[in-house]
């Protein structure tokens, strides 16, 4: 692109970027959306500042591991999320599980659905919480 071109666009690359995260941040907050990033090969999992409130891990935490994450699992589904993450890291493509946290004295159900990448072995994945009932009641008002 010539200067004189560049010269008339409205915004630079690096202010669309930060425009475009700023909407990425306020859309998922809107949709009650959590993002985390999970590596297989060495099990560190990176969060967006929703995951850590939803799994009510300290923002100073940074080796942030599912061993840590697994602690707020409902311990009836436990084992099956254990074998369900274990199972993705053999998984190129989509996945999905529901599950149930607790926090506090409630119980939230998290929908989680990612996509595993052969490329660099993260699995990028996105939650929606439900607060208290299944994911496939929350449209139904019960």
């Amino acid at each position: 692109m010539n200067k004189s071109a560049r010269a008339r666009l409205p915004f630079s690359d690096a202010s669309m970027a930060v425009r475009s995260e700023k909407h990425l941040r306020a859309a998922t907050r809107a949709a009650g959306v959590a993002l985390w990033s999970w590596n297989v090969d060495t099990d560190a999992i990176t969060m967006d500042e929703s995951a850590y409130d939803l799994w009510e891990v300290a923002k100073s935490e940074r080796e942030i591991t599912f061993e840590i994450l697994s602690k707020n699992i409902h311990p009836a589904d436990l084992e099956r999320v254990r074998s369900a993450f274990a199972a993705t890291r053999a998984i190129v493509g989509a996945y999905e599980i529901d599950f149930r946290i607790l926090s506090g004295h409630d119980i939230r159900w998290i929908s989680a659905r990612g996509q595993g990448d052969d490329a660099d072995n993260c699995r990028p994945d996105h939650v929606w919480d439900f607060p208290g009932r299944h994911p496939t009641q929350a449209g139904r008002g019960s």
